[in-house]
C-alpha cells in the first residue's frame, strides 16, 4: 500500500511493502530506495532536528487558517497517475 501527502509544491508518496520513497514535483519524480530514505530521515533527524521541529510549528499556524484544495493543483491525481505507469 501506497501513502501519499501532499506537501504544498510537491507530493511524497510512500510505498509500505518496499519502503521507496517517491516525491514528485512539475512532472518531475525523484526515488529513494528504502535504505536512502532510512538515511535521509536519520540524517535530517540528527543534524537539523531542532530545525525543522520550528519550521514545523511555525507551518501548522499557517496551515490551521488555510484552505485546501482550492487554488492547488491536482497532484494526488498526477502522483497515482506516474505511479501507476512504473507498474
Amino acid at each position: 500500500m501506497s501513502q501519499q501527502m501532499n506537501l504544498g509544491n510537491h507530493t511524497a508518496a510512500l510505498d509500505e511493502k518496499t519502503g521507496v520513497l517517491t516525491l514528485y514535483d512539475m512532472g518531475q519524480r525523484m526515488r529513494l530506495s528504502a535504505n536512502e530514505t532510512y538515511n535521509l530521515l536519520v540524517w535530517l533527524n540528527d543534524n537539523y532536528r531542532d530545525a525543522l521541529s520550528t519550521l514545523a510549528q511555525s507551518q501548522q499556524g499557517q496551515r490551521s487558517n488555510q484552505r485546501f484544495g482550492i487554488d492547488a493543483e491536482d497532484t494526488s491525481a498526477r502522483a497515482r497517475e506516474d505511479w501507476s505507469n512504473d507498474e
